[in-house]
C-alpha cells in the first residue's frame, strides 16, 4: 500500500508544485497525508507521512525549522510540502540544508494551490493503490493461511512467505522454530536495533549483516505477544528490491506465526515443568530412586555420571525490576521465561551438555566438568594414606633439600580440589552477567558459583553452596557480582546464619586435612603450624622450638599449603588457618561442635 513521492508529484495539485531539496529521497513511500500546524506534530506521526504545512507554528524559530527535517526523517516520514507566500516568503535555508544532507524531499507549494487540491487526490491515489495490491495479494495470503491451519509448521510457513515476497525470510526467536530449514543465517540484531523495534512495535527498514558477509537492506517486523517482543521476522533484499507489498505480507503473517509460537511455548512449558520438578528434587537433596533417575535422565538427555559445577543466577531487586508489570502475573512469568531462555541459549552455545532450569526467581546452571577427578581416585587416596615411616622419610628428604613428592594435593572436604574448567565457568558467569545488562536494560544479576561435587548428592551440595555464596557475597561485595563460594573464606563463618555445620565445613577445608594427614601418616603438621604461629612466623625460632632443621620446617609448611590450599605468606591464608586451629582447640571442649568437626572420630 502507498505511492512514492515521485509518483505523487504527478497527482492533483502537486503537479503544479516543485521539489526544492532532497531529490534523492523521491522514492520514499507515502501512506498518510497530514496537515502540520502545531510545533510537536512529530510525536503523532506513524511513519511514511506526507506533511502539508505553512510552518506557522515555528515561523520565527530557525533552530526548530532546521531540527524539523531530522525529526521527520528519524520517524520515517516521506516528505514535507511547505506553503510559502503566506507566513514565509520562501523555504528557510536551514530546512533546505538539512533536506539536502538527509535526502529528505521538500516541496514548495505553488501560491495558487490549496491543501485540499493536494490532500484529496493524493489520498484517493493511495487508497486505490492499496486496493489493487490487496486484491492481487489475497490468493497468496489465503494459501499462507491454509499452510498454517493445516499444521505444516513454521518452516513451511516461512517457505511460503519466501515464495510470496521473492526474497528469503527468517524468523528469530528463542524457540527452536526453524530447525532443519536453510536460511541466510543472520548475525543477531544489535542492541540498538532491538531497542528500536521494541519501542516501535511495528516493522522498520534496517540494514543487517549476514554471516557470509555484507550489509543487506531488510524489512524487520517484531513479533509481539502479551505486549512483549518475542521475536523478529525479517525479509532480506537478496532476490529483488523490497516493495511495500512485502510489508503487507509480513504484517499478515505475524499473527499466524504468533499462534505457532504460543503453541510451541505451551509444549515447552509443560516439558520444562516436568524437568524443573525433577531437578528440584535433586537440588534439594530429596531421595530419587535409581530406576527413576536412570529413566528421566534418558528422557531429558542428562548424564548424572558427570561431575557438575553449580551456578545460580539471581535477579538483583526482583520487585523493582518487575514493578513495570504492575502485578500482572502473566507478564512476570513471561519475563522469567525470557530470562531463562536467554541464559539457556548462551549456555548451550558455550557447551551443549549444560543443564539449565528455573527455580523460583533463580536460574540454576549445571556445568559438566569433563576432566574432574573422582573423589575415590588412587591419586587422592595416596594423599591420605601411608605410614609413619614414610612421613619420617619425607622429613629426611626435606633435610637434604628435596622437593615435595608428586600427588600431594588433597581435596578440601568432599569438593574437587582442582579442575580445568574452574576459570572457564566463572568467566562464563561474568559474560552472562554483562549480556543481561545489555539485553534487559536496568537489570543486574548476582551469580553464585559453587565448588564441584561428584555424584547426584553433590549437585544438592553445590546448589546449597551457590545459594549461600549469593547471600553472603551480596552483603560482603555488593550486587551485580560473580561470587565463588571458594573465595568467601571467613565470611562463611562470620555470617549471622552460620552454625556448627558451617564451622565444621570451614574446619574441614583448613585444618581438617592436616589432622587426618597427621593421624594416618604419623606426621606433625598441626604441631608445626601451631609453633610457627606462636613464634610469629620466624623460621629459625620455630625450627629451634621443634628441634628440626629449617629445611624440614620449610618442607612441612609447603606441605601444609598444598593440603589446605591456604597460602601461609598471605594475610587471608594465615587468618583461615588461625581460625581453623581455634576451631580445633574449641572442639575438644564443646561436644556438639566436636561431633560436627570430627564425625569420623566420634
Amino acid at each position: 500500500m502507498g505511492v512514492t513521492v515521485r509518483a505523487a508529484m504527478k497527482v492533483g495539485g502537486l503537479r503544479h508544485c516543485r521539489v526544492v531539496a532532497g531529490e534523492g529521497g523521491l522514492d520514499r513511500s507515502i501512506e498518510y497525508v497530514t496537515v502540520m500546524e502545531v510545533p510537536d506534530v512529530v510525536r503523532w506521526l506513524k511513519g511514511k507521512d506526507f506533511l502539508l504545512t505553512s510552518l506557522y507554528a515555528i515561523k520565527d524559530d530557525a533552530a526548530a525549522q532546521e531540527q524539523l527535517i531530522g525529526q521527520l526523517a528519524a520517524v520515517g516520514s516521506a516528505a514535507i510540502a511547505i506553503k510559502t507566500h503566506r507566513f514565509l516568503t520562501e523555504v528557510p535555508e536551514g530546512i533546505l540544508r538539512a533536506a539536502h544532507e538527509l535526502n529528505f524531499p521538500v516541496i514548495e507549494i505553488d501560491a495558487d494551490v490549496t491543501y485540499i487540491d493536494i490532500l484529496t487526490p493524493l489520498m484517493s491515489r493511495i487508497l486505490d493503490e492499496g486496493s489493487a495490491e490487496r486484491e492481487s495479494l489475497e490468493p497468496y495470503l489465503k494459501w499462507l493461511t491454509e499452510v498454517a491451519l493445516e499444521g505444516q509448521g513454521v518452516p513451511a510457513m516461512l517457505d511460503a512467505i519466501d515464495r510470496i515476497v521473492e526474497n528469503p525470510v527468517t524468523l528469530e526467536t528463542d524457540l527452536p522454530l526453524e530447525a532443519g530449514r536453510s536460511s541466510v543465517f543472520p548475525i543477531p540484531l544489535s542492541v540498538e536495533q532491538r531497542a528500536a523495534l521494541r519501542k516501535a512495535k511495528h516493522p522498520l527498514r534496517m540494514t543487517r549483516k549476514r554471516r557470509e558477509g555484507g550489509d543487506t537492506p531488510c524489512l524487520v517486523a517484531p513479533l509481539v505477544l502479551r505486549r512483549e517482543v518475542r521475536g523478529y521476522l525479517t525479509c532480506w533484499q537478496v532476490g529483488r528490491a523490497l516493495r511495500e507489498v512485502d510489508l503487507n505480507v509480513l504484517e499478515r503473517a505475524l499473527p499466524l506465526l504468533a499462534l505457532e509460537v504460543l503453541k510451541l511455548q505451551a509444549e515447552i512449558d509443560v516439558a520444562q515443568k516436568y524437568q524443573s520438578d525433577f531437578l528440584a528434587d535433586i537440588l534439594l537433596g530429596h531421595p530419587v530412586p535409581p530406576r527413576e533417575l536412570a529413566e528421566k535422565s534418558r528422557i531429558f538427555g542428562w548424564d548424572f555420571h558427570l561431575t557438575y559445577q553449580i551456578v545460580v543466577f539471581d535477579v538483583d531487586d526482583f520487585a523493582r525490576v518487575t514493578a513495570e508489570f504492575a502485578g500482572d502475573e502473566l507478564r512476570i512469568q513471561e519475563f522469567k521465561r525470557s530470562l531463562l531462555r536467554f541464559v539457556e541459549r548462551a549456555a548451550r552455545t558455550a557447551l551443549v551438555q549444560t543443564i539449565v532450569s528455573a527455580r523460583s526467581d533463580e536460574i540454576v546452571l549445571l556445568w559438566p566438568l569433563q576432566d574432574a577427578p573422582s573423589m575415590g581416585s588412587d591419586a587422592q587416596k595416596h594423599t591420605v594414606s601411608g605410614a609413619s615411616a614414610e612421613a619420617a622419610s619425607e622429613d629426611a628428604r626435606a633435610d637434604a633439600g628435596a622437593g615435595a613428592p608428586a600427588g600431594a594435593n588433597a581435596a578440601a572436604g568432599r569438593a574437587v580440589a582442582a579442575w580445568p574448567e574452574e576459570a572457564e565457568v566463572s568467566a562464563f558467569a561474568e559474560r552472562i552477567k554483562a549480556a543481561i545488562r545489555q539485553e534487559f536494560p536496568g537489570m543486574t544479576l548476582t551469580a553464585g558459583v559453587a565448588r564441584p561435587y561428584p555424584g547426584v548428592a553433590g549437585i544438592a551440595t553445590g546448589y546449597q553452596e551457590a545459594v549461600r555464596a549469593i547471600a553472603l557475597g551480596r552483603s560482603a561485595r555488593g550486587r551485580d557480582s560473580v561470587i565463588r563460594f571458594a573465595d568467601l573464606g571467613v565470611y562463611r563463618i562470620l555470617s549471622p546464619r552460620a552454625d556448627e555445620r558451617e564451622w565444621a565445613a570451614f574446619y574441614a577445608e583448613t585444618i581438617g586435612p592436616l589432622r587426618r594427614y597427621d593421624q594416618e601418616r604419623g606426621a606433625r603438621l598441626m604441631e608445626t603450624l601451631s609453633a610457627y604461629f606462636a613464634c610469629d612466623y620466624n623460621l629459625t625460632v620455630t625450627a629451634e622450638t621443634l628441634y628440626i632443621h629449617v629445611n624440614t620446617l620449610k618442607y612441612r609448611l609447603q606441605r601444609i599449603e598444598e593440603l589446605t590450599d591456604c597460602q601461609i605468606g598471605s594475610a587471608e591464608g594465615r587468618l583461615k588457618l588461625h581460625i581453623g586451629l581455634k576451631l580445633d582447640a574449641l572442639s575438644s571442649h564443646v561436644d556438639s561442635l566436636s561431633a560436627f568437626v570430627f564425625p569420623d572420630w566420634n
